[in-house]
């Protein structure tokens, strides 16, 4: 008998702490409160300001090229933007995601080169 108090205990203590690990990361990355892009930044440990002339230089390029800006209205009401850069000779397709605290105009224009 004691055996499966111990056990149930246990059981009851771990799945305790799995329901705590699981609202605690949920809230971090999927509830959109407090978002911020700038503590985003700091999270990540990157200082980013070093790399905002290449990023700048790179997006002034890119934007010279024809594209088209879509708009799309999520199912929970967010107005979703994306950048198409249509090259009719190329025979596959990139599509990038970012985060909700950042801009994919910020984040993937290194890529751009490519």
């Amino acid at each position: 008998m004691r055996f499966w108090k111990a056990a149930a205990l246990l059981t009851g203590t771990l799945t305790l702490a799995e329901a705590g690990g699981t609202a605690y990361f949920y809230r971090r990355t999927m509830i959109r409160n407090n978002a911020d892009m700038k503590r985003t930044m700091k999270m990540a440990g990157t200082d980013w300001n070093q790399y905002m002339d290449i990023i700048q230089d790179r997006k002034e390029k890119l934007v010279a090229n024809p594209h088209q800006d879509l708009y799309l209205t999520s199912d929970d009401g967010l107005k979703l933007h994306g950048t198409w850069f249509p090259n009719q000779d190329a025979k596959k397709i990139v599509i990038c995601f970012h985060g909700y605290t950042s801009q994919g105009m910020n984040d993937f224009v290194g890529l751009s080169d490519y």
